[in-house]
């Protein structure tokens, strides 16, 4: 990461590793596609 000078936070990687792992996730404050319609 630093040599790349991308510092991500650990919720990113998280993040990464849930969708790897689970099936389908779900994230708190994320709209989804059709909330404006």
């Amino acid at each position: 990461r630093i040599q790349s000078g991308s510092y991500l936070s650990t919720g990113w990687f998280t993040l990464i590793l849930a969708m790897d792992m689970c099936k389908e996730i779900h994230i708190y404050g994320m709209i989804n596609e059709t909330y404006c319609k």
